[in-house]
């Protein structure tokens, strides 16, 4: 059975292959074979990044599902101890986070020369550029930190099952090993003679 979120994983494989060719076929006709036409190659260039950020997503809500069923699948064989998995807030809140950031930091990065002077557009740059690069990177820092604590939890909930599985299993060997002695009360000989007279 496929898992849920694969069709979006490998929907995300495509559009990112799709958007990384793209960028090597405008690199290869503008840039190396005519140079009048970068103008175009801007355009290109820019909407071969948006495939490229869409397919990020694409990966990582799909790799967002795929955690989700695997977590789900482990802790149906224990549904005494079942818990949330931990991180899926932290890994949304940074998917959300780089959705903003990124393309708020290339907007500051592309920012046209228009008809003022450099210095301006360096300020603007400066002031707004800086911020949204550490956001960029705080947004990033975010994403990966809740993918790994998604992993460690269900690495994590996969080993506690199997521990208490193993001690269920040696607790019944201990118990099955056990010596079962019947025990056999003493009797006396004037019992016993009272109780042959009493038969008698």
């Amino acid at each position: 059975m496929t898992p849920r979120g694969s069709l979006a994983y490998i929907a995300g494989l495509l559009v990112l292959g799709g958007g990384l060719g793209l960028v090597a076929l405008v690199v290869l006709f503008a840039f190396l074979i005519d140079r009048r036409v970068q103008r175009e190659a801007v355009i290109f260039l820019v909407l071969s990044g948006l495939f490229v950020f869409g397919a990020a997503h694409l990966l990582a809500g799909g790799l967002y599902r795929m955690l989700i069923e695997l977590y789900r699948a482990i802790s149906r064989t224990d549904p005494a101890g079942d818990r949330p998995l931990s991180g899926t807030r932290v890994y949304l809140l940074g998917q959300i986070a780089s959705a903003m950031a990124i393309p708020m930091a290339l907007m500051f990065m592309l920012v046209p020369d228009g008809n003022g002077p450099r210095d301006d557009r360096g300020l603007v740059l400066l002031l707004a550029g800086v911020p949204c690069a550490f956001f960029v990177m705080l947004s990033l820092m975010t994403f990966f930190a809740g993918l790994g604590m998604m992993v460690r939890d269900t690495f994590v909930r996969h080993r506690d099952i199997i521990e208490k599985r193993d001690a269920e299993r040696r607790r019944r060997i201990d118990e099955a090993d056990e010596p079962r002695t019947e025990v056999i009360p003493t009797v006396l000989p004037a019992e016993l003679r009272a109780h042959v007279k009493e038969e008698r």
